[in-house]
């Protein structure tokens, strides 16, 4: 299931140690889980990440800075500071940077048991 959220439009909940309050942009299931890669990425205005897929990796994506387009199976999606994106493993994907450097932090996830996915609350 892919995943395209504007933080800006989650509606936050209280933390489970009653103190603050959090977004919720995804969970997970109670299956192991392989954590492949903890990253920081930036792309120059113009650089392009070629089309290609993962097949055994989930990639989750939090946009800082800048504006870009990701395409998933074929379709575009914008990007800005505040977008969450989760690509599931198999599908194919790119990512444009527009006009000013494109900042995300990112990670790859790899789920011992495929049934089970990240899922919108």
């Amino acid at each position: 299931m892919f995943i395209h959220l504007d933080v800006d439009e989650v509606i936050p909940v209280s933390t489970s140690h009653a103190v603050g309050l959090k977004k919720i942009l995804a969970q997970g299931s109670d299956q192991p889980v392989k954590l492949k890669q903890v990253a920081y990425g930036k792309l120059m205005p113009g650089q392009n990440v070629p089309v290609h897929v993962h097949p055994d990796m989930d990639e989750v994506y939090f946009f800082q800075n800048g504006y870009g387009i990701a395409k998933v199976d074929n379709v575009a999606y914008d990007l800005k500071p505040g977008i969450f994106v989760y690509i599931p493993a198999g599908s194919k994907h790119d990512i444009l940077c527009n006009t000013i450097p494109l900042e995300f932090f990112y990670f790859g996830l790899e789920y011992t048991n495929e049934a089970n996915a990240l899922l919108h609350p």
